[in-house]
């Protein structure tokens, strides 16, 4: 039975083998919402970078100068909590190690059979919801993720200054709503909250503002700040 986990979840599927992942991306598609495809790492970094699945399968052999390993090393340096399954043809002892260094959620040697790749699907299912991330989308290719607090630009990190961090997280775990001027001050600088003025508040915002698509944060008069989501 599929795990229905999953449903709302977004797969990366990385082999150069077309016909091997057009099959195998028909029997992940019964498991996740959606699936992506790659057919070399290069190409697999770009689509991760721009969608940001929630799981990643890729084989290990791969064309060009870089293989399996090295796209899910590239992974891991972007999106440590990313679950990662690493399918290979033959079970290499050197590699495995390398694959068990990487953390991942399983090493699949094919053929996979239907138990086997279940096993797997209840694990990256068990690493989501222990994960729970959350994602405000800001922009086609902008995202702020928690809990680890970080915004993302096409997959790589966009440098942020501690305040500027928690600012945008005070307004995104509201996005939509009014933050309050003093919800800000209480969460932003709850040991200092005496001292915080709204001018203080608006050199933040107005920093945050040139790292974000214009409109992203709206100024409700008097009042405090919206975070405008994208649709």
């Amino acid at each position: 039975m599929a795990d229905t986990r999953l449903k709302h979840a977004s797969v990366l599927y990385v082999e150069d083998d077309a016909k091997v992942r057009r099959s195998m991306a028909r029997v992940l598609s019964h498991y996740f919402g959606t699936v992506e495809e790659a057919d070399d790492a290069e190409t697999a970094l770009r689509v991760f970078r721009s969608r940001r699945p929630d799981a990643v399968f890729v084989d290990i052999v791969l064309p060009g100068e870089k293989d399996g390993l090295d796209f899910a090393e590239e992974v891991r340096r972007v999106a440590p909590e990313v679950p990662i399954v690493v399918i290979s043809a033959y079970s290499d002892t050197p590699k495995l190690l390398r694959a068990v260094e990487l953390g991942l959620v399983k090493y699949l040697v094919k053929p996979i059979d239907k138990a086997s790749l279940e096993e797997v699907l209840r694990k990256v299912a068990d690493a989501l919801g222990a994960n729970k991330t959350t994602r405000v989308y800001l922009g086609k290719r902008l995202w702020w993720e928690e809990p680890a607090g970080v915004l993302y630009d096409d997959g790589e990190p966009v440098p942020l200054t501690g305040t500027e961090r928690t600012v945008l997280s005070v307004l995104a775990s509201r996005a939509g709503e009014c933050v309050t001027y003093e919800t800000l001050f209480a969460e932003v600088w709850p040991e200092d909250i005496e001292r915080m003025s709204v001018d203080a508040l608006k050199y933040h915002i107005s920093a945050l503002r040139k790292k974000l698509p214009e409109g992203t944060i709206r100024n409700i008069y008097a009042k405090g700040y919206r975070l405008i989501p994208s649709l």
